[in-house]
């Protein structure tokens, strides 16, 4: 975060909309506790369905534990952090110290280069798991290539830009320099930064969704399901965007903090929708169960006569229940 400290001019005051510190608080240690234990429980059930984790687990796991250290950073930056937007505002005379305001800019480094981390670790999950569930298609894993390839250098160049915030990555927890440094360098690293996220969010979203429609027949509430699945990553989207306008806006980050919550949410939340899929398979166990039951007391049952191939990638991740009808159709 780039901030500069001064007087503000009353003529300009924004309209003041701040969330009590206490109330920040609150809402970043819910939102790590429900992260990990919504991790915890998607483990619980690839570990009851395979008796092992994938890589897809492990991806999600690393985002997980990175919540951890960024929300202990977070909370000790907010305080501070929360104070010195106070005293600009003119509505506190407590002036930070010099001690507590380099302190406050080592802080918010951590959180900058924590955070990208578990966004990244969030998409690698949402990849591997892509790459096994449709393994039965070389044209599919051309286009994982490309994605996997495209997302990786997003991450490099957002995680290794980050050290340009001060100018160079000499001075990069330089309080002075940071001070001093060009307006213009940060929200240009901002909008790249964003630019980068979506972009590579919208192609891991697009990239699911057209290879359902070529490999699988299903039915439409199936198609509706799958495609709720793979747009929870719009989701993420969505608080990136709403985050980067806050940042941006010299209205909104001036007479809000809304854009210092948005940043501890985005990535517990994009943690938390690479887990949500694994869920799926609860609600699709509880539906074929529903439907063996039904057709069991009528003593029928739909013979498919057409063949198929389930590839064996499915067979593994079929807590998915992509082959719900049963008829998947290899794509050459």
């Amino acid at each position: 975060m780039d901030r500069r400290h001064g007087d503000l001019d009353p003529s300009n005051a924004p309209t003041l909309h701040l969330i009590s510190l206490a109330s920040m608080q609150a809402v970043g240690v819910l939102m790590a506790v429900l992260s990990i234990g919504i991790t915890l429980g998607r483990l619980f059930l690839r570990w009851r369905a395979l008796r092992r984790f994938l890589l897809d687990d492990y991806f999600n796991a690393a985002a997980a534990i990175l919540v951890l250290p960024f929300m202990v950073v977070s909370l000790l930056y907010l305080p501070i952090e929360y104070n010195i937007q106070l005293v600009y505002l003119g509505l506190s005379d407590k002036q930070p110290t010099l001690e507590e305001t380099i302190w406050v800019t080592k802080l918010s480094a951590v959180v900058v280069l924590l955070f990208w981390l578990i966004i990244y670790f969030a998409k690698a999950s949402f990849l591997a798991l892509y790459w096994q569930i449709f393994a039965i298609s070389p044209r599919f894993r051309v286009l994982w290539w490309i994605v996997a390839v495209f997302t990786a250098l997003c991450f490099l160049v957002t995680w290794i830009s980050s050290f340009w915030a001060c100018g160079h990555p000499s001075k990069y927890l330089d309080f002075e320099a940071c001070q001093l440094v060009d307006p213009v360098i940060p929200t240009r690293l901002v909008i790249i930064w964003c630019s980068l996220h979506v972009i590579s969010s919208i192609m891991l979203m697009v990239l699911p969704l057209l290879m359902t429609s070529r490999l699988l027949k299903l039915g439409f509430r199936e198609k509706v399901a799958l495609i709720f699945v793979f747009g929870l990553v719009l989701i993420d989207v969505a608080f990136d965007v709403v985050r980067t306008t806050y940042s941006l806006s010299p209205d909104l980050s001036v007479g809000t903090n809304l854009s210092v919550l948005w940043t501890y949410m985005e990535p517990t939340v994009a943690v938390i929708v690479c887990a949500l899929p694994h869920y799926k398979a609860l609600i699709s166990r509880k539906n074929e169960e529903s439907r063996s039951n039904t057709t069991g007391s009528n003593n029928t049952r739909t013979k498919i006569t057409q063949p198929t191939t389930i590839p064996t990638e499915l067979d593994n991740v079929s807590a998915y229940s992509l082959d719900s009808r049963g008829q998947v159709y290899r794509v050459v």
